[in-house]
């Protein structure tokens, strides 16, 4: 809804890579999803190339796919809808609170798992683990993006 209103208020799309999130641990499923912000459809700029002046999307969002610490999936074995739970009930039990701590927490070393130091790493450089961790193909060695 929120990629139709920006292209409906502001007539700038947002292309989305694969979007695949679940609640099953054994499914193809990905942390996040990559998107490109189509800047250059209604800025055009004479002196830049269209893919340097377009942003990027990167959108995370609870999943589970797989090798998550164990307590995560024992909460998800006994509460099935983890982590696509209704968010009408606004009363977080303790469990279910550190489940989503402990999953956002997993989830993002995942995605960052191969940067040396983490907190020290630009955006850039999180952008390009978001991707790979999008298109499990590449290879996930991302020292190379370091040279």
């Amino acid at each position: 809804m929120a990629i139709r209103q920006i292209r409906v208020d502001f007539g700038v799309p947002i292309d989305m890579r694969k979007m695949s999130f679940g609640s099953k641990p054994d499914s193809d499923h990905n942390y996040c999803a990559i998107g490109t912000i189509r800047y250059s459809c209604v800025d055009k700029h004479p002196d830049k190339e269209n893919a340097f002046y377009d942003g990027v999307l990167i959108y995370i969002k609870p999943s589970l796919i797989g090798g998550e610490p164990r307590d995560i999936l024992n909460y998800h074995r006994d509460n099935p809808t983890f982590p696509e739970e209704a968010i009408t009930d606004q009363w977080f039990s303790e469990s279910q609170f550190e489940s989503y701590r402990a999953l956002g927490n997993h989830m993002i070393e995942e995605i960052c798992k191969e940067i040396g130091n983490p907190g020290a790493e630009d955006l850039a450089t999180f952008e390009l683990q978001a991707k790979a961790h999008v298109d499990r193909n590449q290879d996930l060695n991302f020292r190379k993006f370091k040279d």
